[in-house]
C-alpha cells in the first residue's frame, strides 16, 4: 500500500519527530512518503515539499496528521491540492489531530463544510476535538496521542532532578514582541526563576533542556535566559544540544519533576510516571489536562506567580495525584495499544 503522509513537521521538533516516528511505525510494510512545506531530511527520514513534488497524487491514501493542524492555513487545505486528491479518488484519513477554536475562525468562508465534504476518517487525540467536530456533523473516533504508545527501557532516575522546558513559542516576544508582551514574557521568566532559585534552597539540581532548535524556532534562547537568572549555577546545566525526541524523552524519564510548556512533554510525563507542572498556555495542553484529570497540575502562563508553582509543586508530593498520573498512563496507554491505523484505513 502507498500512503502519503501530510503535515507541518518542523527541523528538530521533539513532538514533531516523535509522532512522525510513530505514525510510520504503525504503518509497516506500507511504501510511506511524508510531506510538508519545505524539504527536510533528519533521523533518516526524507521529507518532500509539496510545491515541488506531486507524488502523493499516487497514494492509495493519505494521511493528515499528526498536531494541530486543522486550521486553513494548513497547506494541505489549499484548493488545488483538494481538487487534485479528489479528482485521483483518494482517500483522506485525519490520524491523532487536536482541532481548535480555529476551526471556527473560517465558519462564514465554509471551512467546516469543507472539511465535512471530503467525506475523510478521523482519529482525534482529545475528547474536546471530538466534541468540536460533532458540532459540525463529523464524526470522529477518539484515541489519546500517539506518544502514550510508547515502551522504552528504564534509565535512572534522579528524584532531585528539575527539568523544564522553556517553549520558544511562549517567549517569543521577548524578542520581537510589543512593550506589553515584552514586559509580561519578562515577568513569567523572573517568576519561574524565583521557583527554581527556591527549588535549589531545598538541593534539587536545575536542568534546562531544549525540545525544539529549530532556525526560527530555538528553545535554547530561553533556556540560556532562564540559566543568567538562576543564582547558584552549581546548582544548574543548561543542555544547549540539539537532542533526538529518545533523548528528549530520557531526560524527562531521568527527572523526579519537570516543567513542562509543550504538548509532548506533559503526555511524555504521564506516558512515563513522571510528576510535572503544566505552564498552560495552548489548548491543546488543556485538552490533554482534561481528559487525564489532572488540570491541578497545571499553572495558567497569563497570570501565574510563584506561589502557584509552589502549589502545584505540593500537589506533585500527593498520593492521590500520582495515583492519577499512574490511572491516566495506563488508560492512554491501552487506548493506543489497542487500536490499530492499519486496521483503521481498511476498515474504518
Amino acid at each position: 500500500m502507498n500512503v502519503s503522509v501530510f503535515g507541518f513537521y518542523s527541523f528538530s521538533n521533539f513532538g514533531d519527530s516523535l509522532m512522525l516516528d510513530r505514525i510510520i511505525l504503525q504503518l509497516n510494510n506500507c511504501n510511506v512518503s511524508v510531506f510538508s512545506d519545505s524539504y527536510k531530511k533528519y533521523d533518516n527520514i526524507e521529507i518532500f515539499d509539496y510545491e515541488f513534488n506531486d507524488s502523493y497524487l499516487n497514494s492509495d491514501v493519505i494521511i493528515f496528521g499528526g498536531g494541530n493542524i486543522i486550521n486553513p492555513k494548513f497547506w494541505g487545505f489549499k484548493k488545488e491540492i483538494l481538487e487534485k486528491i479528489k479528482e485521483k479518488g483518494i482517500p483522506i484519513i485525519f490520524y491523532n489531530v487536536g482541532v481548535t477554536k480555529e476551526i471556527e475562525y473560517d465558519i462564514n468562508k465554509g471551512f467546516p463544510k469543507l472539511l465535512k465534504d471530503l467525506n475523510a476518517k478521523w482519529v482525534v487525540r482529545d475528547t474536546a476535538s471530538k466534541e468540536r467536530l460533532e458540532k459540525h456533523g463529523i464524526n470522529s473516533v477518539y484515541v489519546p496521542d500517539v506518544s502514550f504508545g510508547l515502551e522504552l527501557e528504564e534509565v535512572p532516575r534522579d528524584n532531585k532532578k528539575l527539568t523544564i522546558f522553556l517553549n520558544s513559542y511562549l517567549f517569543h516576544d521577548l524578542l520581537v514582541g510589543e512593550t506589553y508582551k515584552f514586559l509580561h514574557n519578562y515577568k513569567s521568566l523572573i517568576e519561574i526563576s524565583y521557583f527554581l532559585n527556591w527549588m535549589i534552597h531545598f538541593g534539587w539540581q536545575i536542568n534546562l533542556v531544549s525540545a525544539q532548535t529549530s532556525k526560527f524556532n530555538d528553545d535554547r534562547v530561553n533556556s540560556a535566559l532562564m540559566y543568567g537568572l538562576i543564582k547558584n549555577k552549581n546548582k544548574a546545566e543548561c543542555n544547549y544540544k540539539s537532542l533526538t525526541w529518545q533523548e528528549v524523552i530520557n531526560e524527562i524519564k531521568s527527572s523526579g519533576l519537570v516543567i513542562s510548556t509543550r504538548y509532548h512533554v506533559t503526555t511524555s510525563c504521564i506516558a512515563n510516571n513522571i510528576p510535572f507542572i503544566d505552564i498552560t498556555f495552548h489548548a491543546k495542553n488543556k485538552s490533554i489536562l482534561n481528559d487525564s484529570n489532572l488540570t491541578e497540575l497545571s499553572v495558567d502562563y497569563n497570570k501565574f506567580t510563584i506561589d502557584d508553582f509552589i502549589a502545584a509543586a505540593n500537589k506533585t508530593k500527593e498520593i492521590a495525584v500520582l495515583n492519577k498520573i499512574q490511572e491516566s498512563k495506563l488508560d492512554n496507554f491501552n487506548r493506543v495499544k489497542n487500536f490499530s491505523l492499519l486496521e483503521f484505513i481498511k476498515n474504518g
